[in-house]
């Protein structure tokens, strides 16, 4: 399982540290978070990290309600695509259920459930992660379930009140804090963070649903957990399949877009005994073949979508790869295409009744 959170965790937290007098590139530093992490909300970066960050900046700025202050801010975009498919749900469960079922996409470490069980007539969203060795969570705890709720106010068109809200730790400020924000009786040393709602929530429609939008973010939203669970050399080719077009796929292209480091892409590539280059050319030839048996593009072209400058340089990748020119391995493909199948004889056909 993948510790890592998606960048849309840190929408609004710069001008939120600013408005509090801090420094928020410092803060950044002091948790080990790459100032471009935050240049694309689709970006990943440690968990770890924004536990300590969330901590860091609720003690360097005074501000022990920080981690919800941070959740006030994110006005729904810290779920990034994932918030917009919950938007464009067809009702308030079915938001829920479908966030739930895709939280891999936002951060593999999280868990959380709906709880129908355990208060009647009453639904609780609980909030948790997998994750040994935290020793500080308060920050993250508190952000965490105050998205919850807030999340639900969006769903709702701000019409949402909790029944309570549940946490596991100690009060860290005066409790009236607390209700004030939430507008909910606040419990403390609980077996569960969590939000209580009424379970008749869960059948409200949601008025401004879209389903076509509701189509595209849940597709979004799966192609971005499917590269999640790759292993490192099938992400590294699947973003180099993406980028060939663009010219631009070399290691250090990459890298950023897998939220690593040059340096730590080839040494998690060495571990698995892969060859970024090797991984680049099989893309290529992959792609090649595709393009050549199935489209009527021109040669130049096929070279440019291969990330090839010149027609040169394609003309001898193909020669090493098809033993052939592209124009031959082109209508070779395309013959072997048209070609019928075999259709078995009598004397097979008879073979297989006994």
């Amino acid at each position: 399982m993948s510790a890592s959170i998606r960048a849309s965790s840190l929408y609004g937290f710069e001008d939120l540290v600013r408005s509090l007098g801090g420094d928020p590139d410092l803060l950044l530093r002091m948790a080990g978070i790459r100032r471009g992490v935050l240049d694309d909300e689709t970006n990943v970066y440690p968990l770890r990290a924004f536990i300590a960050l969330l901590e860091h900046a609720a003690r360097e700025l005074k501000c022990a309600d920080f981690g919800m202050r941070l959740a006030s801010v994110h006005g729904g975009r810290h779920l990034g695509a994932l918030g917009i498919m919950g938007m464009h749900s067809s009702t308030v469960g079915d938001a829920l259920h479908e966030i739930l079922s895709h939280l891999d996409y936002h951060c593999p470490a999280v868990v959380c459930r709906l709880d129908t069980g355990s208060y009647p007539g009453k639904t609780v969203l609980t909030w948790d992660f997998a994750l040994g060795g935290v020793r500080e969570r308060t920050q993250i705890d508190e952000s965490a379930v105050a998205n919850t709720y807030q999340e639900l106010r969006i769903l709702t068109q701000g019409m949402f009140a909790p029944v309570m809200v549940l946490f596991r730790h100690a009060p860290t400020k005066p409790i009236a804090v607390y209700e004030n924000y939430f507008h909910a009786p606040v419990f403390f040393g609980q077996q569960i963070n969590g939000v209580a709602m009424y379970s008749t929530l869960l059948t409200r429609k949601l008025a401004k649903a879209d389903p076509l939008l509701h189509k595209l973010a849940t597709a979004y939203v799966g192609e971005g957990a499917g590269l999640q669970k790759m292993n490192v050399g099938e992400q590294v080719e699947h973003m180099v399949k993406r980028l060939l077009p663009t010219m631009r796929c070399r290691l250090a292209d990459v890298a950023p877009r897998l939220c690593m480091h040059e340096r730590t892409l080839q040494r998690k590539l060495k571990e698995s005994e892969l060859v970024f280059e090797d991984i680049l050319d099989k893309a290529r030839r992959s792609r090649a073949r595709e393009l050549l048996g199935d489209s009527a593009l021109s040669m130049a072209h096929i070279a440019a979508e291969l990330g090839y400058a010149e027609q040169a340089s394609f003309n001898r990748a193909c020669a090493r790869w098809f033993r052939a020119t592209p124009t031959r391995t082109q209508h070779k493909l395309r013959s072997a295409a048209r070609k019928p199948k075999r259709r078995a004889t009598a004397t097979s056909a008879r073979r297989k009744k006994t």
